[in-house]
């Protein structure tokens, strides 16, 4: 990694970031609060994990498995509220 980086062109990637107004925001290491979307993303991955092994040892392929699981769960979940007026789907 630390070879990779010695040969990486920092004036080149800064120039294209900002042609596509790319700006990087860093948080502080021990400050998770900052994070608020994705820490909370990765907090219902942990909550999912945890419910789903139970100090379970996996191989690779287990692993693939219930990480597929934990991301179905994830992904079944709606982003917004979900009305139940059927109505609102009609524009």
């Amino acid at each position: 990694m630390r070879q990779a980086l010695k040969h990486w062109n920092s004036a080149h990637v800064a120039g294209y970031l900002q042609q596509r107004e790319i700006e990087w925001k860093y948080n502080p290491p021990a400050a998770s609060h900052m994070g608020g979307v994705w820490e909370r993303q990765i907090r219902t991955v942990r909550k999912v994990l945890s419910s789903l092994l139970k100090e379970q040892v996996l191989d690779d392929e287990s692993l693939n498995i219930v990480m597929c699981q934990a991301e179905n769960i994830m992904n079944s979940k709606p982003l917004t509220a979900v009305s139940d007026d059927a109505s609102d789907l009609k524009q």
